[in-house]
């Protein structure tokens, strides 16, 4: 990659994490009964973690990666996790037994990922067939532990629905999205066509199966777009001054370079803040409008907190929690 592609990988990465943490005041901070009239948080959920995915897988070489290093993830998973449920007051079993991990369950997964893709690597195995034959495991073991304390552990919920996204970020990488680049905007009407008729479809449906079917095919459709767009973007403003641009560049390239260490750290600021009246003046007043600055401010804001808490952190030498 050169650096223009760096850079666009970045600015993707930060859109993907502040949309991860919007997500998460929502569900956490701002809605009262799951917040059923939010608008933005219910926009993102649809693909946040997908893209999220979809960025590891692109920016991994398949190649040359070492596994040593990817697994390297397990230390913020056990650290970071272990300490935010004593911070919350939580029993440490529910950590290590529930399906979402607090919330750490992206870093389980992707060390997992990686491991998969470093056994199909060294076993010599055809990527689309190790692809596909991964996806049919997950999906078997989501089948037959779903719900029992063995697919919780696992987060075996969470390995079938992700696969398929980090599995096509790399595809990406190896020559797919260079296919799509050169017919930029047949992808992107394509992808917008497959997002309103998705759309639609999970609009009117009322089938909790088809709902979550839905769910999992409107997120490709979405990410794709992203990636072509932020790599479009790029490449128009290659060159142009405005105003603003060395804010957008720097926060692009502040926030997308230390989203683990967003990640991991802004679930603590989440659960100190309440701001439940911010929903309830929203849903009183019925200005579901002011989701869309409120959220992203307050994102932003968290994501530099993190920042400058981990740089702190790294200067008192407590920099390995993070697995670096």
């Amino acid at each position: 990659m050169g650096k223009q592609r760096l850079f666009f990988a970045d600015a993707l990465k930060a859109f993907a994490i502040l949309s991860v943490v919007i997500g998460h005041l929502a569900l956490y901070s701002f809605w009262r009964n799951d917040g059923e009239h939010a608008v933005l948080s219910t926009f993102v959920g649809l693909y946040h973690m997908p893209l999220f995915m979809m960025i590891s897988g692109y920016v991994t070489n398949y190649e040359y990666f070492l596994l040593k290093g990817r697994l390297k993830l397990l230390i913020p998973f056990f650290l970071l996790g272990t300490l935010y449920a004593a911070f919350c007051g939580l029993p440490l079993s529910g950590f290590l037994i529930q399906e979402a991990k607090y919330g750490y369950w992206f870093l389980w997964a992707i060390a997992i990922f990686f491991t998969l893709l470093y056994i199909i690597r060294r076993l010599g195995i055809r990527l689309p067939i190790g692809i596909i034959g991964v996806e049919l495991i997950f999906v078997a073991l989501h089948a037959a532990f779903r719900g029992t304390e063995i697919g919780t552990t696992f987060s075996t919920d969470h390995l079938w629905f992700l696969w398929p996204s980090f599995a096509l970020g790399i595809v990406l990488r190896r020559g797919l999205f260079c296919w799509m680049e050169q017919r930029a905007w047949f992808t992107i009407g394509l992808c917008l066509l497959l997002i309103v008729v998705l759309g639609t479809a999970i609009y009117f449906n009322h089938s909790v199966s088809i709902f979550k079917a839905l769910n999992f095919l409107i997120s490709f459709p979405i990410c794709i777009m992203l990636f072509v767009v932020f790599h479009k973007a790029e490449e128009k403003l290659k060159g142009v001054s405005f105003t603003g641009k060395r804010v957008l560049k720097s926060m692009g390239t502040n926030i997308g370079t230390q989203t683990l260490q967003i990640y991991t750290l802004h679930s603590f600021f989440i659960h100190v803040l309440d701001l439940h009246f911010v929903g309830d003046f929203m849903e009183v007043h019925q200005c579901y409008w002011m989701e869309f600055f409120v959220s992203p401010l307050l994102a932003i804001i968290i994501s530099y907190l993190c920042i400058y808490i981990a740089k702190w952190m790294y200067k008192l030498r407590l920099g390995f929690v993070f697995g670096r």
